[in-house]
């Protein structure tokens, strides 16, 4: 029997973050024997499949648990797929909060709008420790991010070139094929790439509000940062995800000029950091401005060096 939505989570080793997934879905404003939940897991080593099934015991609802040998988000990601019956579908990440009515809010917009092929939210970026609150505040701001609508946010619905925590219609993905295997990652820009070449228009809107809980430690913050520069360099990206390639090439190029015009480009360059966590994330305390600037650094340093170091592997 056909489904108005499959609630689709790929998991691995996500036991501390996928019963505030799961949860969430009971404040969706849909009626559960409506919907179906995929969980796609592979072959987590933590006690992931035992909180899925202890929370499927306790709330009634069509659900299923799908192995995912290769471990990765796109073949996890396809399988679902494979196996939905919903005539929506939904793809939060594990660690992801979705608020109240998201699901309903995003299924509303388009059954409002037939020409809506997927609709996304905007995300309200958290962590568990100071230096996670100040990656997050990097995270959100627009000095740090660009332009990426879900991440610092808006005041209207906007068709936008990516949605993040998407609810697609499933005829999508019939007529644009599935995520790409291939990839590491950016295999969501990667898709949505293909859903705008086909005509295809995509929302976000800051009626669906999302909690993503962001890196809280400077290794793995950077690490992050250099694989998606990495996957950007390889060509799944789109041109704003190249801005911090050019600052690391500006970076070189002026202090090879002289060492003045270097210092110079960084007295420019912190002084636009700094102005812009002012006036955007209204951030006063000394300590975690000068915090914010130097993640900001390390952000787009190693997002640029990504990038060259995947632009440099197609050679």
């Amino acid at each position: 029997m056909g489904k108005t939505l499959s609630f689709v989570v790929v998991v691995l080793n996500s036991e501390k973050s996928i019963l505030n997934c799961l949860n969430a879905i009971l404040e969706q404003g849909i009626d559960l024997n409506t919907l179906e939940v995929i969980i796609v897991d592979g072959n987590s080593k933590d006690n992931t499949v035992a909180v899925c099934n202890e929370f499927f015991s306790k709330n009634k609802m069509d659900f299923k648990i799908i192995n995912n040998p290769k471990k990765t988000l796109s073949t996890g990601w396809n399988l679902a797929i494979k196996n939905a019956k919903g005539k929506y579908i939904a793809r939060p990440d594990a660690h992801a909060i979705l608020n109240k009515n998201y699901i309903s809010n995003g299924i509303k917009k388009l059954e409002e709008n037939i020409d809506i092929a997927a609709v996304g939210g905007v995300l309200e970026t958290k962590s568990t420790n100071f230096l996670g609150d100040l990656i997050a505040t990097v995270l959100s701001n627009p000095i740090g991010v660009g332009p990426s609508l879900f991440r610092i946010g808006l005041t209207k619905d906007i068709e936008s070139d990516t949605v993040v925590y998407g609810i697609y219609r499933k005829t999508v993905f019939e007529k644009v094929g599935l995520f790409n295997e291939k990839l590491g990652r950016n295999q969501d820009i990667e898709f949505h790439k293909r859903v705008k070449s086909k005509k295809l228009k995509m929302l976000t809107s800051p009626d669906l509000m999302a909690i993503y809980y962001s890196r809280s430690d400077l290794k793995s913050f950077v690490k992050q940062s250099y694989n998606n520069g990495l996957w950007v360099g390889k060509g799944y990206g789109h041109f704003r995800h190249f801005i911090p390639l050019f600052f690391l090439i500006s970076l070189i190029t002026s202090f090879i000029i002289s060492i003045k015009l270097g210092f110079l480009f960084i007295v420019f360059y912190t002084f636009s950091v700094l102005m812009s966590y002012l006036y955007f994330s209204k951030l006063w305390n000394l300590i975690k401005l000068i915090i914010s600037i130097v993640l900001t650094f390390f952000l787009h340093i190693s997002y640029g060096f990504g990038t060259l170091i995947g632009k440099l592997s197609l050679k």
